[in-house]
């Protein structure tokens, strides 16, 4: 989910802004085991540069266009590298 402007979407998502949303498994429905682990929360998102400038060129935004980059990127919980 995000939240946007009507015709900014692919701007928008492209850019990276995005969130999360949990859901908890009814009570009993998964091992114990698995239960009484600890959560851990990993986002992952793809930033591909080329394409967002791409989007905007074609009147959709005004904010990646400016970039030459090829690049495309990973990140973890909005980190690129990150050290675990």
């Amino acid at each position: 989910y995000h939240p946007h402007l009507h015709h900014s979407t692919a701007s928008q998502a492209g850019g990276g802004a995005a969130g999360m949303i949990i859901v908890d498994d009814p009570k009993g429905s998964i091992p114990k085991y698995v239960e009484q682990m600890e959560e851990k929360i990993l986002i992952l998102t793809a930033m591909d540069f080329q394409l967002s400038a791409y989007v905007e060129q074609q009147g959709m935004g005004d904010f990646f266009w400016q970039t030459k980059s090829t690049t495309n990127m990973i990140l973890a919980n909005g980190v690129h590298q990150p050290k675990v």
